[in-house]
């Protein structure tokens, strides 16, 4: 009997790091059961955002971007060559073909998104942030040798003039 429920144990640990949340169809990431916590609170409209242009992060590579829509959703883009996100990775973009969806909400005057990545067999990314003129600016833990230190840095997203949709 405990051999039994030993094997049994380490069949189950070997197959759940097998789990796939997400797939991916076309260059799309999509959940499989979709499961966005955003997009179950209120949504309240906000004049801080710029709707169907691109947000590109401000770091090397300039690879990553945020668009948003007027209705709560977003879109996170990537660069098709992983260097720099180019008017051709954007052309044509719209929420149901984009590489990967979410929502955003406004929590005071935080700004939260929420993504879907394929990454480690699927996952939901949040970040919160703040707008300021034409930047959006998430903090993410660093990360230091210290485990019981944590070393929060800017994420920077900068207003392009690359239009989506």
């Amino acid at each position: 009997m405990r051999n039994i429920l030993l094997i049994s144990s380490l069949i189950f640990l070997c197959t759940s790091c097998f789990v796939h949340k997400g797939h991916r169809i076309d260059g799309q990431c999509r959940p499989k059961k979709p499961n966005f916590k955003l997009n179950k609170s209120f949504f309240n409209d906000s004049d801080k955002l710029v709707f169907n242009k691109i947000y590109i992060v401000d770091a090397h590579p300039k690879s990553f971007g945020y668009g948003f829509y007027s209705d709560g959703r977003l879109v996170f883009l990537h660069s098709k060559d992983g260097l720099e996100l180019k008017s051709e990775d954007v052309f044509g973009i719209r929420w149901e073909n984009a590489p990967a969806i979410g929502y955003w909400r406004f929590n005071g005057n935080k700004i939260e998104t929420e993504y879907f990545s394929c990454s480690n067999s699927g996952d939901y990314i949040r970040k919160q942030g703040e707008i300021k003129g034409d930047t959006i600016i998430f903090e993410r833990d660093c990360g230091t040798s210290n485990p019981f230190k944590t070393n929060k840095c800017p994420e920077k997203y900068i207003l392009s003039d690359m239009s989506f949709e």
